[in-house]
């Protein structure tokens, strides 16, 4: 018996992405029913515009734990160590409630920024307003806050 884990190639299909979207998500729950937790994914190398499309569909895949870039032996920053979630049968009766549509709650809504950050944010654009009068200086607030919350929400999903 081997102790391999099993491969998913989808470096073909980078000119179809929803194809390789459809392809991850048959790989790993072909590989979760036969009990595996770990699968290579190997989307290649390229510029990464690939790669980052299969991390982004990783990040939100519900069957999916989390993933790692390879080592230089097993394919290097073009394939991807992918951890499955073990299939329990707390698990398998969620996914049996929502097939059934018994549960119409979304288990992992992200709750609304805090209303005391927006205010923060909007004090800081008064502020930058009022000191600086050219208009690229406001801009640069504006990418400011822009990036310090799009950093916040990675954040947030990377826990």
């Amino acid at each position: 018996m081997s102790t391999r884990a099993p491969d998913c190639d989808l470096h073909p299909y980078f000119r179809d992405p929803d194809k390789a979207r459809a392809i991850l998500d048959a790989c790993i729950g072909h590989c979760r029913s036969r009990g595996a937790t770990l699968v290579r994914v190997v989307h290649g190398k390229g510029k990464g515009d690939f790669r980052n499309l299969i991390h982004s569909h990783l990040l939100k895949h519900p069957d999916v734990e989390g993933f790692v870039p390879c080592d230089p032996l097993h394919g290097g920053s073009g394939a991807t160590w992918v951890h499955i979630a073990p299939q329990s049968a707390e698990r398998a009766d969620v996914v049996e409630e929502r097939k059934t549509g018994e549960s119409d709650e979304i288990e992992n809504r992200r709750p609304a920024p805090p209303a005391w950050r927006w205010a923060v944010y909007f004090a800081f654009l008064v502020g930058a307003f009022l000191v600086f009068p050219q208009w690229f200086l406001r801009g640069i607030m504006m990418l400011f806050i822009f990036w310090l919350e799009m950093r916040i929400a990675t954040s947030r999903r990377n826990e």
